[in-house]
């Protein structure tokens, strides 16, 4: 009988919710793939760029967040600047935006959902270079990114950063960025983040980028005038001087 029961399957029973350190994570519904699932019930999802915002972000912070998946950064973000922050959120994988919402409703955050490519740059408009790329889905739902070329299925236009805010009226204090590899932008044009920025975190992608690329990129951000204040894994954050 034992040896029968070794050889039965075993099928996870996901729970309902995890809570991150007071955000609540929609789990049993959620599009999130088993991996991510595990990692949010051993509290250990995306814990370099939480341990940031919990230091760097301040009540009132006017945010633009680039990569925002489903949302769960963005309760970090909404917490830490408070009922006067405010918060403009870019994904480019549009099917994200239904666990999104349900993912800010129930922690009570409010946010502007924007679905667009966007290139992190203050200027008009985004290279021809980049704009020729598109965004490729991946069979696991959370995974996607910008590739030369069209690709099957809808890609969502090309922006840059400063168009967004515009669209937005939002004149940010704070730029939080985790698009994988889309800030080597940096390393081939200026960022020309405006004077309103005055906080950056960023996760940087060496292993896809390579490393040279990642560090032209940081050097970048160096040069208009922000400092690194902190460093977790390949989490940064700058401060302007």
């Amino acid at each position: 009988m034992s040896l029968l029961r070794t050889k039965v399957p075993f099928f996870s029973r996901w729970p309902e919710q995890v809570e991150l350190d007071g955000v609540k994570v929609p789990l049993k519904n959620s599009p999130l793939d088993p991996k991510t699932r595990r990692r949010l019930m051993r509290g250990s999802y995306e814990l370099a760029e939480c341990d940031l915002v919990r230091h760097f972000i301040k009540p009132g912070e006017q945010i633009l967040e680039l990569g925002a998946s489903v949302g769960i950064v963005t309760c970090f973000l909404s917490r830490q600047a408070g009922p006067t922050g405010r918060l403009v959120c870019v994904e480019a994988d549009a099917r994200l935006k239904v666990p999104f919402e349900a993912q800010l409703a129930l922690n009570g955050v409010r946010a502007v959902w924007v679905n667009a490519l966007c290139c992190p740059l203050w200027q008009d408009q985004v290279p021809a270079r980049i704009a020729q790329q598109s965004f490729q889905q991946s069979e696991q739902t959370l995974s996607g990114r910008a590739v030369a070329g069209p690709t099957s299925g809808q890609s969502p236009p090309w922006l840059t950063a400063l168009a967004i805010c515009q669209q937005t009226n939002l004149e940010p204090s704070a730029l939080v960025m985790d698009i994988e590899g889309t800030e080597a932008v940096w390393s081939e044009y200026p960022p020309n983040l405006p004077d309103s920025i005055g906080l950056v975190i960023a996760e940087f992608h060496p292993r896809l980028m390579g490393s040279k690329v990642a560090g032209r990129a940081v050097q970048a951000i160096l040069e208009k005038g922000f400092v690194v204040s902190a460093l977790h894994g390949t989490v940064l954050a700058f401060e302007r001087r």
